[in-house]
């Protein structure tokens, strides 16, 4: 069962153009932003139902009464104005429930993606927000599903779902998620800052802090008979001798030639300019390392003869997310796929990575890339369990 499908099936041509009128927008322009706006929606409540919190999730379902009745009276909704602004309104906060705060920078996106305007993009998330729900809810009814059920029901559309969201969108998705696992961290170091202050009140520290004023104004109250007797005279045989004038003298040190060096003329040293500007950086000196050259060539060996999984250790991610920092050996893997058209690319997580889960957004993030770079979608394949005898952050396999 394809929920996606299922949802676009119901929006037909009537319903855009009634989604059109309403926004203002050219219909053709709204039907490619809903293409958009469907799978990024169902994505998010996707990414961010967890096992922790997938009862909630459950709550949402039954209490916000989303049983599926909505799919059988969208034609209705769509021909008053004003309950498509009460559906835009109510699903604006189904949308900010699951995503947080910055669905603007969704909204931005899809608005470049599909050339309407920002506020339209907004209105189109929270207008498909219920709709999305009503179709989980009448799944979630009609076949009696509990809280593993619904687990076990969006692990089953995860795969079409996330396939079908733009993959500039797939990023910031993910990063929005992980993000938000961030915060019961900054929480515990609160909780250490606050024990520490209340340590910091105890008696023992009252005794070390009067202790460390007497100390201190014994040392005022010594320093000050100390400037009333004088300092003691030296004898004459322990005077300084040295020369005070030692400062005055110049630098011998710029009335001496330089050692070693070479004058270059301006014309020979525009052109060693240009040389260094144009030679690539060295790589590591020791003995045990791989220059950045070496291992695009073992890399490029590899595309070209293994049917392993592939190491990628120059790919690198910012810690705990699925973006890329770093995107070594991508040139190599684009190359060779350009120049062999039959062959197609399976990515997964590597052993570096915490879970299935983040394996799989950064497989996903590595897919991104390569679909810039001009390599059609249907020739990468996404694995969601990681390997992990392969230790890197992702890894490949070429099929030919």
């Amino acid at each position: 069962m394809n929920l996606l499908e299922l949802i676009k099936e119901k929006l037909t041509g009537s319903e855009i153009e009634e989604i059109s009128v309403f926004l203002g927008e050219r219909p053709e322009n709204i039907s490619v932003a809903l293409d958009k706006v469907l799978p990024t929606v169902f994505g998010v409540v996707i990414l961010t139902t967890t096992d922790q919190n997938a009862g909630k999730v459950m709550d949402v379902l039954k209490d916000g009464g989303h049983t599926g009745e909505i799919l059988d009276d969208l034609g209705d909704l769509f021909a008053s104005p004003e309950k498509i602004q009460l559906l835009i309104s109510v699903g604006t906060n189904i949308f900010n429930h699951f995503y947080g705060g910055k669905s603007q920078i969704v909204s931005d996106t899809i608005a470049s993606l599909s050339d309407i305007r920002k506020t339209s993009a907004s209105s189109l998330l929270g207008l498909v927000s219920p709709i999305v729900l009503g179709a989980l809810g009448k799944v979630v009814e009609s076949e009696g599903l509990g809280i593993s059920g619904l687990k076990k029901l969006l692990q089953e559309q995860k795969e079409s779902v996330l396939i079908a969201i733009p993959p500039i969108l797939v990023n910031k998705l993910v990063s929005k998620e992980e993000t938000g696992s961030k915060k019961p961290s900054k929480s515990k170091e609160k909780v250490k800052t606050e024990s520490r202050e209340t340590k910091s009140g105890s008696p023992m520290v009252w005794i070390f802090l009067l202790l460390l004023v007497l100390a201190l104004g014994a040392g005022v109250v010594y320093m000050f008979k100390f400037r009333e007797k004088g300092a003691p005279a030296l004898p004459a045989e322990q005077l300084p001798l040295k020369d005070t004038t030692v400062f005055e003298k110049p630098d011998s040190t710029l009335s001496q030639p330089v050692k070693d060096s070479v004058l270059v003329p301006p014309n020979q040293l525009l052109q060693k300019s240009d040389s260094l500007q144009q030679a690539p950086k060295p790589g590591p000196s020791t003995g045990a390392s791989i220059s950045s050259e070496e291992s695009a060539t073992v890399l490029g060996e590899e595309l070209n003869t293994s049917n392993n999984w592939i190491m990628l250790p120059k790919l690198s991610f910012d810690r705990g997310s699925a973006e890329v920092r770093y995107a070594g050996g991508l040139s190599d893997i684009v190359r060779y796929l350009r120049n062999t058209p039959s062959a197609t690319i399976t990515i997964a997580g590597g052993g570096q990575s915490a879970d299935d889960n983040m394996g799989e957004y950064r497989a996903y993030a590595l897919r991104e890339l390569l679909i810039e770079r001009g390599i059609p979608q249907r020739r990468i394949i996404i694995q969601a369990k990681i390997e992990n005898s392969v230790d890197s952050k992702v890894t490949i396999k070429i099929s030919r």
